[in-house]
């Protein structure tokens, strides 16, 4: 199971909360779809917010997230476990 953390900073002047739409894409097939809707808050001026989720993948790939409507985009590796000798 893999995981994916987005933090969000307030850096108005009034307390607010942050709405947005994630999307997911296997970047081999480079087609976007809705992952989730994140509601972070509310947050005072200055402060910052978590959100963290959990997402299984069966097979490595590339995998994109974005957040629509703003300028945020990461790329997330997904590989098979190693085993390590002792």
């Amino acid at each position: 199971m893999h995981s994916y953390g987005l933090k969000i900073r307030n850096t108005g002047g009034q307390a607010g909360t942050f709405v947005g739409e994630l999307e997911v894409s296997r970047k081999q097939l480079d087609e976007w779809r809705e992952s989730a809707t994140l509601n972070i808050g509310p947050l005072e001026p200055g402060e910052t917010g978590t959100e963290e989720r959990p997402f299984a993948y069966s097979e490595p790939m590339t995998v994109q997230f974005r957040l629509t409507d703003f300028d945020a985009q990461t790329t997330y590796e997904v590989v098979r476990p190693t085993m390590e000798s002792p």
